[in-house]
């Protein structure tokens, strides 16, 4: 899963977001895709600046700004769709 056009955090930024409304999205589960060592995973996102906690509570929130800007679905359904949490 490699593209010489697209850093390595998009593309898991990509994957994260594909993932996301059809499963919980974790950093072994996105690292089996990649077909990479978690360890692996979270160090070369580390090193980019973009943790995976960090880059995937960037995309649950913009997916769920597109949701809550472009649908009539409600708040409580878009949460429980992306695993969202309040804090």
């Amino acid at each position: 899963m490699a593209s010489d056009d697209v850093g390595f955090v998009e593309q898991v930024r990509r994957v994260i977001g594909a993932q996301l409304m059809h499963q919980l999205v974790s950093v072994n589960s996105i690292s089996m895709l990649f077909g990479l060592p978690s360890r692996t995973l979270s160090r070369r996102l580390k090193l980019e600046g973009a943790p995976f906690n960090e880059l995937s509570n960037q995309v649950r929130s913009g997916i769920a700004d597109e949701l809550i800007a472009e649908s009539e679905i409600q708040l409580s359904q878009i949460a429980d769709a992306l695993a969202l949490t309040c804090h």
